[in-house]
């Protein structure tokens, strides 16, 4: 699969997840989000929701921009049904902004991972740094 091809099939899971649950995702990114509960994937595949592959779709929707700036420490995070579950831990807050600032300090090194599969490559080796997936 091409990334063309993985971010088209990661969108008809974030579609298929906004209409199941309105008041958790949305589809598009420039939309407001809000922090989804910790565990939430988990909850979806144990569902029978989405399987372990289509997680994808989690993965790009907790990489968008508009979800990284509302990781905001102490935010309330939400549930499938929109309720709050839980809030954003000062941790995930700082690994949320570093994902957001890493592309901007590549380029000032000289590098070009400002969108595409530079960017989330980017974005998976911070949130390791950070030592954990800090944004699901």
């Amino acid at each position: 699969m091409n990334y063309k091809e993985y971010i088209a099939s990661a969108q008809q899971i974030i579609n298929k997840l906004a209409e199941l649950y309105p008041r958790g995702f949305v589809r598009e990114p420039w939309q407001p989000q809000r922090p989804i509960a910790l565990g939430i994937g988990n909850q979806l595949i144990s569902a029978g929701v989405i399987t372990i592959a289509e997680t994808r779709g989690l993965a790009i929707y907790t990489r968008r921009l508009t979800y990284l700036r509302a990781m905001v420490g102490g935010a309330a995070r939400i549930g499938l049904d929109g309720e709050p579950a839980g809030e954003v831990s000062e941790e995930h807050a700082k690994c949320a902004k570093a994902s957001m600032d890493a592309p901007a300090q590549e380029a000032q090194r000289g590098g070009s991972a400002g969108e595409g599969p530079a960017r989330n490559v980017l974005l998976v080796m911070v949130q390791a740094r950070c030592g954990q997936r800090c944004v699901a």
